[in-house]
């Protein structure tokens, strides 16, 4: 199954069959495409177009619009749950579970381009900037940082290992990596810098 992003700009789906296109959806530049852990569901991160959700087996399509924080530059889904992750100078959370998404948006903002990953076992996702690395609970939508300065390179962002037990970050041309248990304990004690608040409900497409 291929997804045509834009005329000349073609991603291929993994865990998809090859002999079938599923939709052309002009959106422009794609900083990211991921699919759920399902393979139900591709999130499209778009330079410049918002998120477009892709449902594969519904061939349907649903464009969202963010609030203001730049273009999206990283996306990321949730291990088991409908939910995407959008990041550019700040945070949106889209539960696309509903016949309309509904788009969660942070009081929390950088001066730098955000990007990181859900945990293994969903409970948090990790993020950071140049200065620090962050963690929202999913369950109470609250963000938190650790107490000492451990951020990255701008525009890199964090990343999970394959095993998901580290995390790892890019910091002055090293990659440093992070015990992930370790990081979300000292995230969790950490001082509260922000939450994601129900901002609107998407409109659905059909393609």
């Amino acid at each position: 199954m291929v997804l045509k992003v834009a005329s000349s700009f073609l991603h291929a789906l993994p865990h998809a069959a090859e002999d079938r296109i599923l939709i052309a959806h002009s959106v422009g530049i794609a900083a990211r495409v991921v699919l759920d852990p399902s393979g139900r569901h591709a999130v499209i991160a778009c330079a410049g177009a918002g998120v477009v959700l892709v449902d594969i087996e519904k061939r349907m399509s649903v464009s969202v619009s963010l609030p203001s924080g730049g273009h999206p530059v990283w996306c990321a889904v949730h291990p088991e749950h409908p939910l995407a992750a959008v990041f550019a100078r700040n945070l949106q959370v889209i539960e696309f579970s509903k016949k309309k998404p509904v788009v969660y948006t942070s009081t929390f903002s950088s001066n730098t381009k955000l990007g990181g990953e859900f945990t293994p076992d969903g409970k948090w996702l990790l993020f950071a900037d140049t200065d620090r690395i962050y963690g929202m609970n999913v369950r109470s939508r609250i963000i938190r940082t650790i107490s000492t300065g451990a951020g990255g390179t701008e525009n890199q962002p964090l990343r999970l290992s394959f095993d998901g037990r580290s995390a790892l970050i890019e910091r002055e041309g090293a990659v440093v990596e992070f015990d992930v248990d370790a990081l979300v304990a000292e995230i969790a004690a950490g001082p509260e810098v922000g939450r994601c608040y129900k901002l609107a409900e998407a409109t659905a497409d059909n393609e």
